[in-house]
């Protein structure tokens, strides 16, 4: 038995090979997450976000601006498309990771926080220790 899964299914595939394997039961489906609102922001808003940040693991990712929203360049991982919901915070449309920039009191931002499947409180989150260019 071949089971596929991906970001929105249940992290445990093993659970589906039971039933399909055993006739165990399967439980109820996770609800999706809501329907995020993308927002518009100027492309001068968005550059603010543009540079290298630098991971608490010591890892560093690049993100750039590219239409209307942000990409995020992870080692290993291409380019992920992020979009806005607010000034300072974005999301990843494939998943249901969010993405929260801090600025300081002129609007730069100085870094930002990863919110793995969601909020806090939902999910594991990765401060990222900040930005590296200046």
């Amino acid at each position: 038995v071949v089971v596929l899964a991906n970001a929105r299914t249940d992290d445990q595939p093993i659970n589906l090979a039971l039933h399909l394997l055993a006739g165990r039961p399967l439980d109820p489906a996770p609800t999706a997450p809501p329907q995020k609102t993308i927002i518009a922001l100027t492309p001068a808003l968005l550059d603010r976000y543009a540079g290298q940040y630098k991971l608490a693991s010591g890892e560093v990712i690049e993100i750039a601006r590219r239409a209307g929203h942000l990409v995020l360049h992870a080692p290993g991982n291409g380019g992920l498309d992020i979009f806005p919901t607010s000034e300072t915070e974005f999301f990843l449309n494939t998943g249901n990771d969010e993405y929260v920039f801090r600025v300081d009191e002129s609007g730069k931002a100085e870094g930002v926080t990863q919110y793995g499947d969601g909020r806090p409180g939902d999910g594991a989150f990765a401060p990222w220790v900040g930005r590296l260019d200046d």
